[in-house]
């Protein structure tokens, strides 16, 4: 896949390469854009190569941290800064690299598969055992269980939500208009 510019998730292990085109701070006329990441616990930067006017921009993924970094794009010809951009960007876990079944599920998609397999009556015995507020799933009636599935759907839904448009993906919110022609 070519890039053609920073992409908003990068996985661990990608290699992210691209060429950026800026004719106001041309890499010919010694100018340098760099990109600048941090986090709370890191930072980042990345490289740059000129390719004639153009700026080739390379992010070295191997050891980075998951999570969601700030990031600054600059150029400078050493008398000039000037930042361009600024924004966030999410690093994502390197699926390929696990060695063994790693469960990457948030405590409110474990908690609604451990009460919806309680309410079905096929909950496992680490299942009855799960805690909700300090007290085992097998202590809270049908009626406590379903307030908790209802509250834990909604908690989930905006969870994958939240993930599908962080990936670019659709949000599937309804937009609702009401037009009128009254004056």
């Amino acid at each position: 896949m070519t890039l053609t510019e920073l992409p908003r998730c990068i996985t661990i292990g990608d290699t992210i390469t691209w060429d950026e085109t800026l004719s106001v701070y041309p890499a010919s006329a010694s100018w340098v854009l760099t990109y600048s990441f941090t986090s709370p616990g890191a930072f980042f930067g990345s490289s740059h190569a000129a390719v004639v006017d153009d700026h080739r921009i390379t992010i070295a993924t191997a050891d980075l941290e998951v999570g969601r970094y700030d990031y600054t794009k600059k150029v400078d010809d050493t008398s000039e800064v000037f930042t361009l951009e600024s924004g966030y960007i999410f690093v994502l876990a390197d699926l390929s690299a696990d060695t063994s079944g790693v469960d990457r599920r948030g405590y409110a998609e474990i908690a609604l598969e451990n009460i919806e397999a309680m309410l079905l009556g096929k909950a496992t015995k680490d299942q009855t055992s799960y805690s909700l507020n300090g007290r085992a799933l097998s202590r809270y009636s049908v009626a406590e269980l379903q307030e908790w599935r209802a509250s834990l759907r909604v908690e989930v839904r905006d969870a994958r939500a939240i993930a599908r448009r962080r990936s670019g993906g659709k949000s599937h919110a309804n937009v609702r208009a009401r037009l009128s022609s009254r004056v």
